[in-house]
C-alpha cells in the first residue's frame, strides 16, 4: 500500500510539473504574441505622411528612392520572394546620413507614402528595456510585425543610439541587440521589407551595419535654389501668398548653411513679425486687421533673419 501510495504521488508531481511547464511555455508564446500585436498596431498606414514632391531639394536622393525601393516596393513580387526576376536589383535597405533638418526622416516617410505600404518607425525607446534579454525579443517582434504586414517598411529613427561600433568594454545585453539586429538584416532580404536607418554620425555606427544597408545618402545643406524650392513648397503648406523665385533668392541669400527645418522656423517667426506689424499699426478695428493680415512683406522677412541669427 505504502509504494502503491508512492507511485500516484509521484505520478501526479508529474502531471502537475507538465502542466505548469506547458503553461510557463504558452505563456511565453502569449507574451511574443502580444508584444508582436503592439508593434502592429503601431504601422502606420499609407497616406498620413508626405509625397515625395513634398520634398524639397534632395533631387539625386529622390532619384534613388524612386527606382531603388519604392518600385520594388510597388512591385515585391518582381523585386523580392521566390518568384523574383533575375537580373532587376534586390529590394536592399538604406541609410540616410545627414546633419539635423535636412530631410532624413521625410524622405523616410515620403517613401512609404508613395510605395503605399505601411509603415513602422521604431525609436531607441521603443526597443530598450531594464530587463535582461527583453530588447532583443522587442527587435524580434518588430522584424515579425513588419513580415506580417509585407511589403512594408521599417524606419529606424536615429540608429546611433541603438547600434553604435563594437567595443570591447560593452555588455552582453548590448552585444545581444546588435547581434539580432544584423541576424534580421540578413533574414529579410527576400521579404519585401525595406528597412530605412537614419543618422546624425555615420561614423559612430556599426560597420557591419553599414554594410547591410548598402544605399547610403548623404543629405547636405541646401544651395541657394533648393533653399528656394523649400520655402516656396513651406509657403503653400502654410496657405500663404507663394513669392517668386527671384524675391525669394533677396530674402535668403543670407541663409547659407540652414537647413530644410531652420527655413520652416524662419517662416514661422516671419509669420510672427507681420502680426506684430498688424497689431502695431492696425487701427480702428483689431479682428477685422487680422482677418486680413496681408502678405508677408520684405520688411518682415528681414526681421525674421535678423531675429533667427542667420
Amino acid at each position: 500500500m505504502p509504494l502503491l501510495m508512492q507511485l500516484i504521488q509521484r505520478a501526479l508531481l508529474c502531471v502537475l510539473l507538465n502542466a505548469l511547464l506547458c503553461g510557463i511555455i504558452a505563456t511565453a508564446a502569449d507574451f511574443g504574441e502580444r508584444r508582436e500585436r503592439a508593434f502592429v498596431r503601431k504601422l502606420s498606414p499609407p497616406g498620413e505622411y508626405p509625397r515625395l514632391a513634398d520634398v524639397g531639394g534632395l533631387q539625386r536622393a529622390k532619384e534613388l528612392v524612386l527606382t531603388r525601393m519604392i518600385v520594388p516596393l510597388r512591385l515585391p513580387s518582381l523585386f523580392a520572394g521566390r518568384y523574383r526576376v533575375r537580373g532587376l536589383p534586390r529590394l536592399r535597405g538604406a541609410l540616410f546620413s545627414g546633419a539635423p533638418g535636412t530631410g532624413k526622416t521625410m524622405l523616410a516617410r515620403a517613401i512609404a507614402n508613395e510605395a503605399r505600404v505601411p509603415l513602422l518607425q521604431v525609436r531607441l525607446a521603443d526597443i530598450e528595456s531594464k530587463f535582461y534579454g527583453e530588447a532583443s525579443k522587442n527587435l524580434r517582434a518588430v522584424f515579425a510585425a513588419a513580415r506580417r504586414a509585407a511589403p512594408a517598411v521599417i524606419f529606424f529613427d536615429e540608429i546611433d543610439g541603438i547600434i553604435r561600433r563594437r567595443s570591447e568594454g560593452e555588455s552582453s545585453a548590448t552585444y545581444g541587440i546588435k547581434t539580432e539586429l544584423l541576424q534580421h538584416l540578413d533574414a529579410i532580404a527576400d521579404c519585401a521589407v525595406l528597412v530605412v536607418a537614419c543618422t546624425n554620425s555615420s561614423e559612430t555606427l556599426d560597420p557591419a551595419v553599414a554594410r547591410r544597408l548598402p544605399h547610403h545618402v548623404r543629405m547636405e545643406l541646401p544651395s541657394l535654389d533648393e533653399r528656394v524650392a523649400i520655402m516656396q513648397r513651406t509657403l503653400v503648406h502654410e496657405g500663404e501668398e507663394a513669392l517668386s523665385a527671384p524675391e525669394l533668392m533677396r530674402v535668403l541669400r543670407h541663409t547659407e548653411g540652414c537647413s530644410g527645418s531652420d527655413l520652416v522656423q524662419l517662416l514661422q517667426v516671419a509669420l510672427c513679425c507681420r502680426y506684430r506689424r498688424v497689431v502695431a499699426t492696425g487701427r480702428g478695428n483689431l479682428a477685422q486687421c487680422l482677418r486680413s493680415l496681408g502678405p508677408i512683406t520684405e520688411a518682415d522677412w528681414s526681421e525674421a533673419v535678423r531675429d533667427v541669427g542667420v
